[in-house]
């Protein structure tokens, strides 16, 4: 594993791409090694598949090694912490051979959103094309991410429900466990978890989104 203590300082010779600018000690964490973290808690966070968990976790930020996204990382260091460009992207593309669980990679800030607003979201020519430009990045500097075989669909998601309660739940398992990652390397940039009379309004409603489609189209 390569490490680096500081911005532009790496152990070896490949790039050097960030999940995250620099902590409290000054350490910049590396992308790689974030997603490999994340991945990892994951696939334990949910024990009935854990090869998909594993399997959006390598992915979830793949759209940060796009050049666009690691100058954001270097200017917000210095100006703040305003909103990026898009990183979801880019690993949501690539985990649609899972079907519905890439929505997970698009909702893993912010939330679950519908199919339509998914469509839409993807379909941003702007943003897609950054995302396929990241995937090429991605290809060329860690070839063993897309080695892997894509993870079948359970069989027992048979009906509209179980395709819905196993995003949701493929959903709670990556965003826990990017959490805890973030929380453990990069605590000043964790967000501070709202009250459930904050979130209950917002959780009612879910079962309406239109989430619920057991196909891979």
């Amino acid at each position: 594993m390569h490490t680096t203590d500081r911005m532009g300082c790496s152990a070896g010779a490949e790039a050097v791409y960030f999940a995250h600018s620099a902590n409290r000690d000054g350490r910049w964490h590396l992308l790689r090694e974030h997603l490999d973290r994340v991945a990892s808690l994951a696939e334990c966070y949910f024990p009935c598949h854990p090869e998909a968990a594993r399997y959006l976790g390598l992915l979830h930020d793949l759209g940060k090694c796009h050049p666009d996204f690691q100058a954001y990382l270097r200017r917000s260091k210095s100006a703040g912490r305003p909103r990026g460009p898009d990183h979801k992207l880019a690993g949501a593309l690539q985990a649609e051979q899972l079907g519905l669980a890439a929505m997970a990679l698009q909702g893993h800030h912010g939330g679950l959103r519908s199919q339509s607003d998914y469509r839409a979201w993807s379909s941003d020519a702007r943003r897609r094309g950054r995302a396929l430009e990241a995937q090429a990045i991605a290809r060329k500097q860690w070839p063993d991410l897309y080695a892997s075989p894509v993870p079948e669909v359970p069989r027992w998601i048979d009906t509209p429900l179980a395709a819905e309660l196993y995003v949701r739940m493929l959903f709670s398992a990556l965003v826990d466990a990017d959490t805890a990652t973030l929380q453990r390397t990069s605590p000043q940039h964790s967000l501070p978890i709202p009250s459930i009379s904050r979130c209950w309004p917002n959780a009612s409603t879910l079962t309406t989104v239109g989430l619920a489609n057991p196909t891979r189209s």
